[in-house]
């Protein structure tokens, strides 16, 4: 699960899984960040290493974000993947 996470194929239409109006995932995202999946179920991103080991957290929110939901609010992408990057 680490070294070889579910992926989409490189054909991928990541486009289609956002409503109208939203930015779409990056496939270049998942070179950028190597900790970093994307399901196609819920159609997302999430911290690979958080999803498996995960920390018990009181509150869903933006500490959620990658691990218990799906990160899919990509207009702040860099900026949430710093801060997950930098969190406990």
């Amino acid at each position: 699960m680490l070294t070889s996470p579910c992926m989409p194929s490189s054909s991928y239409d990541y486009k289609a899984d956002v409503s109208s109006g939203k930015r779409p995932f990056l496939l270049a995202w998942l070179k950028q960040y190597d900790w970093l999946c994307y399901s196609t179920v819920l159609k997302g991103a999430l911290c690979k290493f958080c999803v498996l080991f995960e920390y018990p957290l009181d509150k869903g929110g933006v500490h959620g974000a990658f691990i218990k939901t799906a990160f899919s609010k990509y207009k702040n992408f860099h900026e949430q993947s710093k801060c997950h990057v930098k969190s406990a």
